[in-house]
């Protein structure tokens, strides 16, 4: 089986790159804007400990 990849941010946040900026850039370095999630049933983890 194929190691999954694994793809980190920190949380420090700032006026200029809130949060929701950076899991933007997260799931877009990630690929997901290239998957194809029609008809289909897709589980992301994210851990925030």
């Amino acid at each position: 089986m194929e190691k999954s990849k694994v793809y980190f941010t920190d949380l420090h946040t700032s006026t200029r790159l809130p949060l929701v900026e950076k899991m933007k850039a997260v799931a877009k370095a990630a690929g997901i804007e290239k998957i194809d999630f029609k008809d289909k049933f897709v589980a992301i983890k994210m851990h925030f400990g």
